[in-house]
């Protein structure tokens, strides 16, 4: 090696030592000055005293480093100081420096712990982390307090247990585990066997949650150790706690059946069970129902069945009733498990049977009281009808006030039997009430009585019956259906769009039944029976255009074909009003060409019609009376028809009318002024025979104006006699007295009628006035021809009655009051009442005791009786011979009855007023014999099935003739006019209360006839005027002969005489003879005698016909004398006559 190279080597080698000197200073000087490495800690998981001793192991370091140990309540989350240690400076690596941290009593639970090195550049990066520090209590002799159940009473303890389960409570020591063991006291010690296990909180509780194999009496401790595996027993030393474990209830389920339960008990194996059932419990009931049937029923011999019994309790009485279930381990009984059982009463059951189905109803008792009794409460009970095989039919709630219940449902036609239960919905505890059981069960009751019915088939109804009243944009609908059914009315407002089918909708409005929910049916809730006539339906305010009136008809389970109705609602016209030059509206305006319109006065009659020309103008005129006067129109389309797009069913289409136009008004002026036309009038009263001086005379008149003031006066030399007014209905009556000054002679009877407002009218009638009475002529009162002569004391002025005139009145003309007359002289009314009550008295009854005698003596009177009989039977039949048919015989006989009845007129004779007469007379004779019988007889076969046939009676016409006699002889007109010539035979064989019934019945239908004949009389004496023509007079005369020959008729065929029709009556029941003559004879006094003695009743009349009747009673009283007395005498002759007879 040279030189240089070895002196550069050398100084290299001085560099480089140099550079390591260097470096090594810097090296020491950094070492010196940095802060410590973190620590390493190491210690114990769980204590129980509260201390904890940390292994510190530091880091090696050149300086003195101090280490600060810190803990943390994980719970609480806060860092705090437990322990320092000082390590000297260069402290080998692996020294171990002991740290003991204290943390407050009692503060049990989780903690970590971490260390710090400071020295005097700072601080250390923290330690590792002791995160499962534990701090527990401790297991030392007291830890453990026990709580449910082993601190319980009793020796051994009882404890329920659902299924063994067991669970015991109580405080140990923080963070322990605890356990219970025990063992059955039959098997002793030896058998211990772990129940249960759990842990304590850190507040010391605890709960364990055991269970013991069997049921019965265990020997039971609680061990606890705690988390440095110390352990301590509860109780100490070996010694055990005793505990009965007892089943629980057990579960029930009930079935209800009907009257009856199914009942089943559900325990724990091998555990018996029962159920016991307790009637009427809550009302102090003692019967008892036990389940199963083997047990007895009481707690103390428990039940040899389980662990399930299942039976059926039959029978079961309506009531709330107690039902408890028990377990038994043996001997040991179980709680008792309460529940009330609620069996509903029997309800009633109707069957009413409709086509096609049935309503069913009728009532329920709720035994509100046992509910009431029990603290219990039903929210609904509902009745269920079953068919034959038990299928629910229907089924209702009940009314809770009334109990009432109903239900209806379609069925097939034919026989059926029906049920009704009863089941309860919503039984439970009342909560007004204090207490509540384990369980509530409703029931269902036992079965009604089974109804037995026919039901019949079910009839499809014809669409209803639909009439309509069209008025101002409105519709007035009737629709009426069978009765029982239901009518539906809906309006649908067309939509009629060019080119496309009809638009509806919607229902506008409705009328009836509802729409129903099922479409066909009856809605739920609604009965079947309304309404089947439906008449406060108005549709109104409809606006212009089409208008679709929809109706159908439900009979019960059937819906009807519907009719599909249209009614067009036009636009309204304009209307333009102006008064022409006659004092006539012309009214105009603009409609739619081809339709009518209507012009009416607003709150008046007037109006016109027009029809609207093509070029769409209308025009007409209106006569109104003077004033204002407000028009309005509206419009009646023409022609309609509606093209629907299908057949909805039967279809109409009517022409409606628009709503009016508003009012035009005008004003009319007034009419000139014109001379009213005199009134033409009757004055009735005067029958045409000369007058003395003070003679009464009874004037009327019919027909005349309301109020119409009425004068009478008598001249030459006027006197005036007196003056009345018209009543409301336009009649009057005035007596008058001819003066006793008139000179005898010619005179006039002038009588002035002045109505409100008008012209007088005057009646003239020639009289003459002789100073006394002619031999020939009535005395003053029997003037029974006043109102035939008062129809011509007209205003014309005629006098007497001109018998060739064939419109002169007759006998029957007038002959009887009208009804305006009765009216204005109440108390003729209250006399007929009197009347009747004589006529029952003076004729009725001596009649009965003179038929009564004679049916004593037929012995006696025998021969010539039976021979009339006999004889009255021959000319019957020769009658009917000859006659050949009963029309012909029927005609013949009222013919000739007819021309007996005329010769109660004393003027009788070949002349026209006869002819019609004896017309009239004919016409009124068939009504009330032959229309009546056959009317009678119709209504007698439909109603009591009764066959009759009508009968002609020739020998009535003895009657007739005799009542001709006595009318003659009392001068009565229209006489007593007998007609029994026509009568009605019983063809089937009935008793007396039918018989009874149909005479009645005819006498009812006799009466009906004459008092309508009697109305149309008054109607058409009110209305007719001076100028009556033949015909008129003919109907005038024919209601007067029906109302004549009607109410004698019945009265003299309710005679209790044997050969009338009235004795069957009156041997059946008096009362109903009585009450039906009485009514009668009232009528026949009333309408009938009033007449006898002059145009109005008065007090002479009744005493008139008293008399007459007094008579007819003395006679009648005299032949029953005799024949009673001398009957009786011969009677008893005869009695001495017989032998006598020995009795053996």
């Amino acid at each position: 090696m040279t030189a240089p190279a070895r002196r550069v080597r050398r100084a290299l080698s001085v560099v480089l030592i140099a550079s390591l000197a260097g470096f090594g200073a810097i090296a020491a000087t950094s070492a010196a000055q940095a802060v410590p490495a973190a620590p390493i800690i190491q210690g114990p998981l769980d204590d129980t005293q509260g201390f904890f001793s940390i292994s510190v192991e530091p880091a090696p370091h050149p300086l003195e480093q101090t280490v600060n140990v810190y803990y943390r309540n994980v719970a609480v989350g806060v860092d705090t100081l437990g322990c320092t240690v000082v390590v000297p400076a260069n402290t080998p690596a692996g020294d171990i420096f002991p740290c003991d941290v204290t943390v407050p009593p009692g503060a049990y639970g989780f903690y970590s712990a971490f260390a710090i090195a400071t020295d005097t550049d700072g601080d250390s990066a923290p330690s590792n982390t002791l995160s499962s520090l534990r701090y527990g209590g401790a297991a030392d002799p007291g830890s453990i307090v026990l709580a449910t159940p082993l601190n319980g009473p009793g020796d051994p303890i009882d404890y329920f247990s659902e299924g063994g389960a067991v669970t015991v409570t109580g405080q140990g020591p923080a963070l322990s585990s605890i356990e219970l063991y025990g063992y059955p006291l039959s098997l002793g010690p030896g058998a211990e066997q772990y129940l249960g296990g759990s842990s304590v909180d850190l507040s010391g509780n605890f709960s364990i949650p055991a269970s013991v194999p069997t049921f019965g009496d265990w020997e039971v401790r609680v061990l606890a150790t705690d988390i440095e595996g110390t352990s301590i027993d509860e109780p100490l030393g070996g010694t055990y706690i005793s505990l009965r474990v007892f089943p629980a209830t057990p579960t029930v389920a009930v079935t209800p059946l009907e009257g009856a339960l199914e009942v089943s008990v559900t325990g724990v194996s091998p555990l018996t069970v029962g159920a016991a059932l307790t009637i009427d419990a809550y009302t102090g009931g003692m019967d008892v129902r036990p389940c199963p049937a083997s047990w007895d029923g009481t707690l103390g011999s428990p039940s040899a069945v389980g662990p399930v019994a299942t039976c059926t309790l039959t029978s079961i009485p309506p009531g709330v009733h107690q039902l408890d279930a028990v377990h038994w381990a043996g001997a040991v009984a179980g709680p008792i498990r309460e529940a009330a059982v609620y069996i509903p009463g029997t309800p009633t059951l109707t069957v009413d049977v409709i086509p096609g189905g049935a309503i069913y109803s009728g009532t329920f008792d709720r035994f509100t009281t046992a509910l009431t009794a029990s603290g219990t409460q039903i929210l609904e009970n509902q009745i269920e009808v079953l068919d034959s095989i038990g299928d629910i039919r229907c089924f209702s709630a009940v009314d809770p006030v009334t109990g009432a219940w109903s239900c209806w449902t379609p069925e097939p036609a034919g026989d059926e039997t029906f049920v009704a239960v009863a089941r309860s919905n919503g039984f439970a505890d009342d909560p007004n009430t204090v207490g509540s059981l384990d369980a509530y069960y409703g029931g269902v009751s036992a079965q009604s009585v089974p109804a037995l019915v026919t039901i019949p088939a079910s009839i499809v109804p014809q669409p209803p019956t639909m009439t309509y009243r069209l008025g101002a944009a409105s519709i007035d609908v009737e629709a009426s259906g069978l009765p029982n059914s239901a009518v539906a009315v809906r309006l649908y407002q067309v939509e009629d769009i060019p080119g496309e089918p009809y638009q509806y909708g919607s229902p506008v409005d409705e009328c009836g039944l509802p729409e129903p929910v099922d479409g066909v049916g009856f809605p739920l809730g609604l009965a079947p029976t309304a309404p089947s006539f439906v008449d406060n339906c108005s549709f109104t305010g409809l606006a212009p255009g089409i208008w679709n009136v929809f109706s159908s008809q439900y009979l019960y389970f059937e819906a009807s074909d519907n009719r599909d109705h249209y009614v067009l609602i036009p636009n309204a016209p304009t209307l333009n009003a102006t008064v022409a030059d006659n004092r006539r509206i012309a009214a105009s305006g603009q409609g739619t060409p081809g339709y009518r319109v209507l012009v009416r006065e607003v709150g008046g009659s007037a109006g016109c019609t027009a029809t609207v020309a093509s070029s769409g103008a209308w025009s007409c005129s209106v006569t109104a009376a003077p004033g204002q006067v407000s028009l309005r129109a509206q419009q009646q389309s023409q022609g309609f028809m509606a093209t629907p797009p299908m057949g909805f069913g039967s279809v109409e289409s009517f022409d409606g009318y628009s709503a009016f136009t508003a009012p035009a008004a005008v004003v009319v002026p007034p009419r000139p002024a014109t001379t009213p036309e005199p009134l033409t009038w009757t004055l009735n009263g005067y029958n045409g025979e000369p007058l003395t001086p003070g003679q009464v005379l009874d004037l009327s008149a019919e027909g005349l104006p309301p109020q119409t003031v009425v004068d009478v006066e008598i001249q030459s030399t006027p006197q005036f006699l007196g003056s009345t007014t018209a009543d409301d209905l336009g009649a009057m009556a005035l007596s008058v007295t001819i003066p006793l000054d008139l000179t005898p002679g010619d005179h006039t009877l002038v009588a002035t009628a002045t109505p409100p407002g008008s012209e007088p009218s005057v009646v003239s009638i020639p009289v003459e006035v002789v100073s006394e009475a002619p031999d020939s002529a009535p005395e003053p009162e029997a003037t029974q021809q006043d109102g035939a002569d008062g129809l011509a004391a007209s205003g014309a002025g005629s006098g007497a009655t001109d018998r060739s005139d064939p419109a002169a009145p007759s006998i029957l003309t007038d002959s009887i009051p009208t009804i305006q007359r009765v009216l204005s002289e109440p108390w003729v009314a209250a006399a007929s009442g009197g009347l009747a009550l004589a006529i029952l008295l003076l004729v009725a009854f001596p009649a009965e005791l003179l038929n009564s005698t004679l049916s004593r003596n037929t012995g006696r009177l025998g021969r010539w009786v039976v021979a009339l009989e006999d004889r009255a039977d021959r000319v019957t039949e020769w009658f009917a011979r000859v006659s050949r048919t009963r029309a012909l015989a029927a005609a013949l006989l009222v013919g000739v009855t007819s021309l007996i009845f005329g010769f109660v007129d004393p003027q009788y004779g070949l002349d026209p007023v006869s002819a019609r007469s004896t017309l009239s007379l004919a016409i009124g004779l068939f009504a009330i014999t032959y229309v009546a019988a056959w009317i009678t007889g119709a209504i007698a076969s439909r109603v009591w099935n009764v066959e009759t046939k009508i009968s002609l009676e020739p020998v009535a016409l003895l009657f007739a003739i005799v009542g001709v006699i006595v009318a003659r002889l009392l001068e009565f007109s229209p006489g007593f006019l007998i007609g029994l010539v026509i009568g009605l035979d019983l063809v089937s064989r009935v008793g007396s209360a039918v018989r009874a019934r149909v005479v009645v019945l005819n006498t009812g239908v006799v009466v009906s006839l004459a008092l309508g004949a009697w109305v149309g009389y008054s109607a058409l004496s009110a209305g007719s005027t001076s100028e009556t023509g033949w015909f008129e007079l003919l109907i005038h005369d024919a209601l007067v002969a029906t109302t004549a020959e009607g109410l004698t008729a019945a009265l003299a065929s309710l005679l209790p005489l044997g050969f009338l029709a009235g004795h069957d009556v009156f041997r059946h029941s008096k009362p109903l003879w009585g009450g039906t003559f009485i009514v009668v004879a009232a009528l026949f006094s009333l309408i009938v005698l009033p007449t006898a003695q002059g145009a109005t009743a008065s007090v002479e009349d009744m005493t008139f016909w008293i008399i007459v009747m007094a008579g007819f009673a003395v006679v009648t009283l005299a032949i029953w004398a005799v024949l009673h007395f001398t009957g009786q005498r011969e009677s008893d002759d005869e009695a001495a006559e017989q032998p006598l007879e020995t009795v053996r």
